[in-house]
């Protein structure tokens, strides 16, 4: 099966491939990406 990916001039979605993994752990263990970006922001935020 081939490869298959979207792309806009922003975006490119595409497979996972095995390159991914240490950015994909960069991030994951950054303090500023850690939180979930859709919970409701509090009051004080």
């Amino acid at each position: 099966m081939a490869d298959v990916a979207l792309e806009t001039e922003r975006l490119i979605l595409r497979a996972w491939r095995d390159a991914d993994a240490a950015p994909f752990q960069a991030i994951c263990t950054d303090p500023l990406s850690e939180g979930n970006p859709f919970a409701p922001m509090s009051p004080t935020a």
